[in-house]
């Protein structure tokens, strides 16, 4: 029987889940992960962009910039090497990826939407079951962007054409969000730290009013 809780259904022929566990362990990371939506990372986002507001001039911003380019550059180095040699499909395929997204996303898109899954990380860490499933989200959300990672098909039953996204391999979805980890993690991370900090300083702030309006006679 599928090992996934609550699933009664038999398993494949030699695997540990059912077609249906299988392919949402393939899709994101763990069995029991639920999809990070657009909706759920907006406020992020939002916290981003208000940050940004705030400290327009700060070299924070432009360092972001400077790691995405690098990123950039490296994969077309990769794409080169691999191209005339045998190497690893997951490495040229995770090249190829980050290409596609530098062609086809504006690239503070893709630098927020990465930190705004590492804020999440930091402030919600019980939305994700694992490290796989973190990475998996984080790879899914930022290829999000672009519309070249989804495929579209005919639906005869409702007569509407519907939207159907493209998973990459398992491995493939760990070196790219390796990728963007190095890259651009450390800026999500340090925002959530700043965004906890103002959050207690709110808190203690609240608190000092409620105690100076109990001595008041």
């Amino acid at each position: 029987m599928c090992r996934a809780l609550g699933c009664g259904a038999r398993t494949t022929r030699y695997g540990r889940y059912c077609n249906t566990h299988k392919s949402r362990l393939r899709r994101h990371g763990d069995v029991e992960q639920e999809a990070i939506t657009k909706t759920d990372l907006k406020p992020y986002l939002d916290l981003i962009e208000r940050r940004r507001l705030t400290n327009p001039a700060n070299p924070f911003w432009t360092a972001l910039q400077e790691r995405w380019s690098s990123v950039c550059k490296d994969a077309e180095a990769t794409i080169a090497f691999l191209s005339t040699r045998a190497g690893l499909r997951s490495d040229l395929q995770s090249a190829k990826e980050v290409l596609r997204l530098q062609s086809s996303c504006d690239p503070r898109a893709v630098i927020d939407t990465t930190m705004a899954m590492f804020m999440m990380l930091e402030m919600e860490p019980r939305r994700f079951r694992t490290d796989e499933a973190f990475s998996h989200q984080l790879v899914r959300r930022v290829r999000g962007l672009t519309e070249t990672n989804a495929g579209r098909w005919f639906d005869h039953r409702s007569g509407k054409v519907k939207r159907a996204y493209r998973d990459l391999p398992p491995r493939t979805a760990r070196i790219m969000a390796s990728i963007l980890a190095k890259a651009l993690g450390g800026g999500g991370l340090t925002l959530a730290k700043l965004e906890k900090r103002d959050q207690e300083d709110r808190h203690r702030s609240r608190h000092a009013l409620a105690d100076g309006a109990a001595t008041l006679t």
